[in-house]
């Protein structure tokens, strides 16, 4: 994590941010995806409007009451709205 701190500093352009979400669980364990705002190329048309451009796909399990990430794959994607 510091890693990534470091070379995110005063990188705004680098910092994501999330917007929607889908979560499915079965039992104790479950199925996460999360969608990256994308923060830039605004325009009239779009500033309204959530944009993304990438997902977070995770896997996830119930460990006495607590969840815990399994497993998290990124994909990069083409603008979309959800």
């Amino acid at each position: 994590m510091m890693i990534l701190q470091t070379f995110r500093t005063e990188r705004v352009n680098l910092h994501h941010v999330v917007g929607d979400y889908r979560i499915e669980v079965t039992g104790d364990k479950a199925t996460m995806q999360v969608y990256r705002l994308v923060p830039y190329n605004v325009s009239k048309e779009t500033l309204y409007k959530n944009i993304f451009g990438a997902t977070y796909n995770c896997s996830l399990r119930r460990e006495e009451g607590l969840w815990k990430l399994e497993r998290l794959t990124y994909t990069e994607g083409h603008m979309f709205e959800v």
